[in-house]
């Protein structure tokens, strides 16, 4: 026992600073959101901060599909810590050392070993998507928290045949339930395993009120929503005919009972494909080791459980397509325990030990090298958000000053511009989202978060115009549009991905915070145009399917062209050659100065008149009465819009390239 105790000594403290130290260098490399989802759970968790409240109607779609608890847990921080990106990234990496620690103790329970719990907190604690939602802002870290303490409480009351810890079991699963509707899923299998050992064991009247009780307590949340739902939506199951919805305009036509059901094993693998198929090999090679071990089979049957009440919510259209690897991740960890007693084995057998190590190392390896493929969709918002907290800290922008961005006073307040469809007005949004959250001021902005929900859900612009009409607008609007309400200073904007962001400021801090430098430049191709423009090079994005190219130019002292350049750029099929689509983008250098480094952003326009596929990109230049000069040529490039589309379009049926799928099923 002594050497046990002294093993977790040791272990445990160096599990939890590795994972601590992991999280905080993620987040010093770049990482910044997993996804939009991150962005809005943030800013409702940072108006928590401001005014709490139990549960609210006021967030639209968020206030029915997303539960309370994690905005209770981060608005908490924030009010002593209001910063509305770091703030949550740093409740995430709490709850996600809880998670190693508790999978190290699960594995402990169930084999006994430290050899075999180190294995498997370090298997779990290091996957690459658990180490993305480990500094994120989603609820994942948590929920998964929550409902591996539970689990670990009725493996321990299953373990010494005592009832004391059920009632711990239940206020666990209870608490999962207020964070994510899968918890729910979970609380059924609670409640399934406290009928049947009641109906096992025969317990007295007092053991089996505690089993009772446990059983029912962990549906007291959900009683409480279905009545929220009720009292103010009408429906006691709004939440699912939201969710529902949901999944069918995020599905875009392709869906069908295979491809729901498909789609939970796909995810699985497409997070860990060795993980997954280590896992068959203990289900069904290792049949023995759990029919045998009363513990084991009872994690078995709790993880297959919980993994096919998924499967049949998935299957009624009630999941979702939106990076569905946050919500899968927990039922491939459950395995993790059972996976690294295998390995454990196989390290103890002197034939089987090389094995054990090759695998072992291909796993951690594979972890290592993934886990700085994180998605970097939200870098450059990142990048204007960190300027415009310096601008509001060093007095460049003031107190009362707002903040606007084009697309989205385009879509609502400009008078010939009525609001897009709901994918434009989604992308709007989330971009301005990370703005707010990145700049650590929400509320410099023109539009709240309670008007985004308003204006999302009604597509009515009375409040813009309202706005508009108070004066509260001084800062920020569109490029090329007159300033509103008494607006004071110059015209500056910068061009982020597609979207053009105007602050109205006179200072010059913000011009010399987005200039572009020579070293940033990855590909050197120098061309020397004319006396005013060098062509230096390019970068190809570093995604394993490129989406954009970043051009360089380099002004000369004479100052930048004084007419309008084109940029065309032409994508041609990589086996035969035929041009599918020719880009026209005008590149206007005229606000830049002599001597800049100036960098424009091409993107790939995969499904708008761009198939997925392999393509050749060429870029030309066309200066005003000049014929096309040739920039750069570049490829084969493989691009698409998402693994999971491809992935997806082939299940329904629809002809794909054989090649294309197979680089999508490779790369997972």
């Amino acid at each position: 026992m002594a050497v046990k105790r002294h093993e977790r000594l040791v272990h445990l403290p160096a599990l939890a600073a590795a994972k601590a130290l992991l999280g905080v260098h993620l987040l010093s490399t770049g990482f910044t959101v997993v996804s939009g989802d991150d962005l809005l759970r943030s800013l409702i968790a940072w108006q928590w901060a401001g005014e709490p409240f139990f549960v609210s109607t006021a967030y639209g779609e968020a206030s029915v599909l997303w539960m309370p608890m994690h905005f209770w847990v981060t608005g908490s921080l924030m009010r002593v810590w209001p910063d509305p990106w770091l703030a949550p990234a740093t409740a995430s990496l709490f709850f996600s050392i809880i998670v190693v620690v508790l999978i190290y103790l699960i594995a402990r329970e169930l084999t006994g070993e430290g050899r075999a719990a180190l294995l498997a907190a370090l298997l779990a604690g290091f996957v690459p998507w658990e180490t993305w939602l480990g500094v994120s802002g989603t609820a994942a870290t948590l929920y998964q928290s929550l409902v591996l303490a539970g689990l670990l409480a009725t493996l321990r009351s299953a373990a010494d045949g005592g009832l004391a810890r059920l009632p711990l079991a239940a206020l666990f699963f209870l608490l999962a339930t207020a964070v994510r509707p899968e918890g729910w899923l979970f609380a059924g299998v609670f409640t399934l395993y406290c009928a049947w050992r009641c109906a096992r064991e025969r317990p007295d009247p007092a053991g089996t009120l505690i089993i009772a009780l446990s059983a029912a307590a962990v549906w007291l949340f959900v009683l409480y929503w279905l009545w929220f739902n009720h009292a103010n939506y009408g429906n006691a199951l709004y939440f699912l005919q939201r969710a529902r919805e949901s999944y069918a305009s995020e599905a875009a036509g392709i869906d069908s009972l295979w491809v729901r059901l498909l789609g939970l094993p796909l995810v699985m693998v497409a997070i860990s494909p060795l993980l997954c198929l280590l896992t068959i090999v203990y289900l069904i090679f290792y049949f023995n080791d759990y029919r045998r071990d009363r513990l084991k089979a009872l994690w078995v049957c709790f993880s297959l459980a919980g993994l096919a009440l998924l499967a049949a919510a998935s299957a009624s259209g009630s999941g979702t397509r939106s990076t569905p690897q946050r919500y899968v991740v927990i039922y491939l960890l459950l395995f993790v325990p059972l996976v690294s007693a295998m390995l454990s084995r196989w390290l103890g057998g002197r034939r089987s030990r090389p094995l054990a190590v090759f695998v072992t190392a291909v796993l951690l390896f594979g972890f290592a090298a993934g886990t700085f493929d994180y998605p970097r969709e939200y870098a450059d918002e990142a990048r204007l958000g960190r300027v415009l907290k310096e601008l509001w800290r060093g007095g460049a922008l003031g107190e009362s000053d707002l903040v606007a961005d084009e697309r989205t006073w385009l879509a609502y307040a400009a008078p010939d511009r009525p609001p897009g469809g709901f994918r434009d007005l989604m992308y709007s949004l989330t971009r301005r989202w990370a703005l707010q959250v990145f700049s650590g001021r929400p509320e410099g902005f023109v539009y709240r978060l309670s008007e985004d929900m308003d204006l999302r859900f009604t597509m009515d612009r009375n409040k813009v115009a309202a706005l508009m009409e108070s004066g509260r607008i001084r800062a920020a609007l569109v490029r090329g549009a007159a300033p509103r309400a008494g607006a004071s200073g110059a015209v500056l904007p910068y061009t982020i991905e597609r979207e053009g962001y105007t602050i109205l400021t006179d200072s010059a801090r913000l011009r010399s915070a987005f200039e572009a430098h020579r070293a940033e430049v990855g590909r050197k191709a120098p061309k020397k145009l004319d006396d005013s423009l060098e062509f230096l090079g390019y970068n190809l994005d570093d995604n394993l399917f490129p989406r954009h190219l970043t051009l360089y130019f380099g002004l000369g002292g004479k100052g930048p062209p004084k007419k309008a350049l084109v940029l065309l750029t032409g994508y041609e099929e990589a086996g035969g050659g035929r041009r599918v689509v020719t880009e026209r983008t005008e590149l206007d250098l005229s606000s830049c100065g002599p001597g800049e480094v100036v960098e424009r952003r091409i993107y790939f326009p995969v499904g708008d008149g761009l198939p997925a596929g392999s393509y050749r990109v060429s870029v030309d230049l066309v200066a005003h009465g000049k014929a096309p000069e040739r920039l750069l040529s570049t490829g084969p490039l493989t691009v698409i819009t998402s693994k999971r589309d491809v992935i997806r379009s082939f299940l329904a049926g629809e002809r794909r390239n054989i090649g294309l799928l197979l680089k999508v099923v490779s790369s997972l």
